[in-house]
């Protein structure tokens, strides 16, 4: 799993799903998936802004890895 985008209220992940056999490394499956930070507001949710202490720990994926999993 990979951080392929932040932004101030959602993080897209990107996955890829190896399995190792004989020959290597095949590729078996592959997605992204974005998630948002949300606050309750009464019966109803809204974006939140992530909360600069768990922000600060997140870091985008450097972008060749991202490459490469998207050309593999």
């Amino acid at each position: 799993m990979r951080v392929r985008e932040k932004k101030s209220k959602s993080l897209s992940y990107q996955f890829l799903f190896l399995k190792l056999d004989d020959s290597g490394r095949v590729e078996v499956a592959r997605g992204s998936l974005t998630v948002v930070c949300v606050m309750h507001d009464g019966a109803k949710m809204r974006a939140a802004t992530i909360p600069k202490a768990i922000a600060d720990k997140i870091e985008v994926a450097p972008r060749e890895l991202l490459d490469a999993s998207a050309a593999s």
